[in-house]
């Protein structure tokens, strides 16, 4: 037993040092989720989905949210703003089966940490038997973002989840009661109609010129492009970056451009955006493709040398040199304002670690190892010198004299 007592205890080192070095502390991500997880639903009547939003500590600028659905067993009636941020728009694609929000600030620099209601979906069963599913649309790290306050996509798709709705009996309409004798007829409510499906328009590009200036005003043209496959492109809504927007109402047909030019009175780098809106009063979000930035940088100061020379009397003065130094302002640090080109998924902030108890643990577990050892070393008898060899002489061995 005293021999696998050193044994036993490295191999307790071993894999005490093992499970630690493999141990890694789980933290929580950014994300977006549907409420209810699963619903049942009766034909003809009305129910609610609620998106929420937490960006835990990170500075949030925006989020654009995609929600898929069955078209042909549910009708989305209605889609109101949670308020987590202050500007909200939304369009209905009945068509596809999509419903699009996006939300964010009206100003690049402005973000908030935390979490809340995004955004609340109304909707209406067409089917009385039957299953289906409302889910993000998020394939790649795309189209469904958290956006920071830099520019950075912080919502991993594979955090989403999404609602099972199960389509059970069909509400009863109530009928009309008969009047008794004398009594007038009630008048029926009429049944509102909905109006057709209608797909919603797209921006296609933004053109900005110039893009850099030195110095205000700036005066910049902006020209938003957008095509609608079943109508006109009527406006365009222009927002420069300096907290002020603009809408053009123009019937430009499709595909159809709107522009404007916009004078800057601010130095910095600024985000522009565009977005436009159809004959059905649908607009579009504001996607990377028309989005630029604008750069403003002030003007260079210049400062003049005067340079004063001593002549002795009755010497003609020589025209001196003046020599200009221009001095430019040190550039501020630049904010990654940038279209995003690939959405990058950022990890959430590292906790400082407790004070590594299990290292002194390690080392007293050694300690005794070590005074075990030597206590063994010490307990072994001295071992006896052999007997000298007897001298030989050749082959033959040696004589007594």
């Amino acid at each position: 037993m005293n021999n696998n007592l050193p044994k036993i205890l490295l191999s307790f080192i071993f894999f005490f040092l093992a499970g630690i070095s493999l141990a890694k502390p789980v933290f929580a991500a950014p994300n977006l989720s549907l409420s209810p997880t699963s619903q049942t639903a009766v034909k003809n009547t009305e129910y609610q989905l609620t998106v929420t939003i937490d960006v835990e500590s990170n500075q949030a600028f925006g989020a654009d949210v995609i929600l898929v659905y069955p078209s042909a067993d549910i009708d989305v009636t209605q889609v109101t703003t949670g308020g987590f941020f202050p500007e909200f728009t939304s369009s209905i694609v009945s068509a596809t089966g999509r419903v699009e929000m996006h939300s964010y600030f009206s100003s690049l620099y402005e973000g908030k940490t935390g979490s809340g209601t995004f955004a609340t979906i109304k909707y209406k069963p067409k089917k009385d038997t039957g299953s289906g599913t409302v889910s993000f649309s998020c394939s790649g790290n795309t189209e469904t973002i958290i956006l920071t306050t830099s520019g950075q996509n912080i919502l991993n798709c594979a955090s989403l989840n999404q609602t099972s709705l199960t389509y059970a009996g069909t509400q009863t309409a109530t009928p009309t009661p008969t009047p008794a004798p004398g009594q007038p007829t009630a008048t029926p409510t009429p049944t509102p109609t909905q109006s057709g499906g209608n797909t919603a328009p797209s921006c296609v590009t933004l053109d900005a010129s110039p893009v850099t200036g030195i110095g205000v005003p700036l005066a910049v043209t902006f020209t938003c492009r957008g095509t609608d496959p079943d109508g006109d492109i009527t406006a365009a809504e222009f927002r420069f970056g300096d907290e002020t927007s603009q809408i053009i109402e123009k019937n430009v047909g499709s595909p159809g451009a709107v522009s404007t030019t916009h004078t800057y009175t601010q130095i910095g780098t600024l985000g522009a955006s565009c977005r436009v809106r159809d004959n059905n009063n649908v607009y579009t979000s504001f996607v990377d493709a028309c989005r630029k930035i604008i750069t403003i940088r002030p003007k260079p100061k210049t400062s003049a040398t005067t340079v004063s020379v001593q002549r002795p009397p009755g010497v003609t003065p020589t025209p001196q040199v003046v020599a200009l130094v221009e001095e430019l302002p040190t550039p501020p640090a630049k904010q990654d304002l940038a279209p995003r080109d690939t959405p990058q998924v950022v990890s959430a902030p590292k906790k400082t670690s407790p004070f590594p108890w299990w290292v002194l643990a390690l080392a007293a577990l050694v300690f005794f190892l070590i005074v075990l050892l030597l206590k063994k070393r010490k307990a072994k008898p001295p071992t006896q010198a052999p007997p000298p060899a007897q001298q030989t002489w050749g082959n033959f061995p040696q004589q007594p004299s």
